[in-house]
């Protein structure tokens, strides 16, 4: 049975270009992503954001642009999806100098585009782990305004050009943000339908167990090794359980990660995002923060928080947010130095692709930061892939 598509926007700014789509709607559960974006890895730990456009929403985006980054400890994966008959590509950089075109078989998919419909064929998430790659797909088709998802697919396999997807059901959509993790064989992603949200968990894309009643924000592995959504839920192999207490100035309700054998939490309150750092307490025994903030940043009016946190091995830190409203994208860059103290700026971005109006994942590898950067030039959007060494300057790049 179709499924008509639950659009929520988890935090990542970063909404789908359809400035544009009436039916966008506000993250009900307010979180950051991932998805999520981005939901969306980090370049130290085996976690999985994604955050990404879709000329299925309806934007002016052409096929098989970048429309998506994933981050992991060794190598960014970048999607893009096709309205065609040519399957989508997939690029790859693991060397950290150039990256691999891959193209993906989305099952039975076959995109096609005209005036008044489209077929969308879409890797919507790309997971990794151990020299093997775990694939959901979707079919995504719009007519006359309404976007649905009309087939899903998953598949595992060490080469992406030859992964078999194949068809499944979930019981919940993947959106264009959903954060996700492929860890130890299984794959977990949080998504939504019929206006309910769960986290869906597969080992072979046969058959999903759902978690319902709390939101997942951003998954990451913990210290324990363990899959983990923010400060509240880790799974223990078999099912998502509490976490420990979490006590001190941050609580359960704040974004996360574990990076640098650090937990580091962080909301926006009331256009102050605060951050904290702990190294007291496990996942499971319960961690303690210190009753203030390592960190204040004020986010000049912007109420949204940082989907995700990216470190590169010199050892620069990056965040950023966004806000978009009457049809302005407003970004609040982060930066660090040592992960303790933050500070707001404006990076040099390139001007002749036209304005900056939306950003699809960020993440590290080695010593540099990517993102995949969506400008808008006339009435056009198009995709380009952005490379910095400090966050400050960044830089087109080319791809395959």
């Amino acid at each position: 049975m179709k499924k008509i598509i639950s659009i929520v926007f988890i935090l990542f700014v970063l909404n789908c270009r359809n400035n544009e789509v009436a039916a966008a709607k506000q993250n009900i559960l307010d979180p950051a992503n991932p998805i999520s974006y981005s939901l969306f890895k980090l370049s130290s730990d085996l976690i999985g954001s994604s955050s990404s456009s879709c000329s299925s929403c309806g934007a002016a985006v052409s096929s098989n642009q970048p429309n998506s980054l994933i981050g992991f400890s060794d190598r960014i994966i970048i999607p893009s999806e096709s309205n065609s008959s040519t399957n989508p590509s997939v690029w790859v950089l693991s060397d950290g100098i150039n990256f691999t075109k891959f193209t993906v078989k989305i099952g039975d998919c076959v995109g096609a585009f005209s005036s008044t419909s489209s077929t969308v064929c879409v890797p919507r998430l790309v997971g990794y782990e151990n020299g093997m790659y775990a694939v959901y797909g979707q079919k995504v088709t719009n007519s006359s305004g309404q976007q649905t998802i009309a087939a899903e697919y998953y598949g595992t396999g060490s080469n992406l050009n030859t992964i078999n997807l194949t068809t499944t059901s979930p019981g919940g959509n993947a959106n264009i943000n959903s954060t996700f993790l492929y860890s130890a064989g299984k794959f977990h992603f949080y998504g939504c339908a019929n206006n309910q949200c769960a986290l869906y968990t597969t080992s072979d894309g046969s058959s999903w167990i759902a978690s319902v009643g709390f939101s997942c924000e951003l998954i990451y592995l913990a210290d324990n090794g363990s899959p983990t959504c923010g400060l509240s839920r880790y799974f223990n192999g078999s099912t998502w359980v509490n976490a420990g207490t979490i006590s001190g100035g941050a609580n359960s309700s704040y974004s996360a990660l574990y990076i640098d054998n650090i937990y580091r939490a962080w909301r926006n309150n009331s256009g102050t995002l605060s951050i904290f750092n702990s190294t007291s307490g496990t996942i499971t025994t319960g961690i303690t923060f210190p009753g203030s903030a390592n960190s204040t940043v004020s986010m000049n009016g912007v109420t949204n928080s940082p989907s995700q946190l990216a470190k590169t091995s010199v050892g620069v830190y990056l965040m950023v947010t966004s806000f978009f409203s009457n049809n302005v994208s407003t970004f609040i860059w982060l930066r660090s130095s040592d992960g303790n103290t933050w500070t707001s700026y404006n990076p040099s971005i390139p001007t002749d692709l036209g304005t900056l109006s939306n950003l699809f994942g960020y993440a590290a590898l080695g010593s540099s930061f990517y993102t995949v950067a969506q400008f808008k030039s006339g009435t056009n959007f198009n995709n380009y892939l952005l490379k910095s060494s400090d966050g400050l300057n960044w830089t087109r790049v080319t791809l395959p």
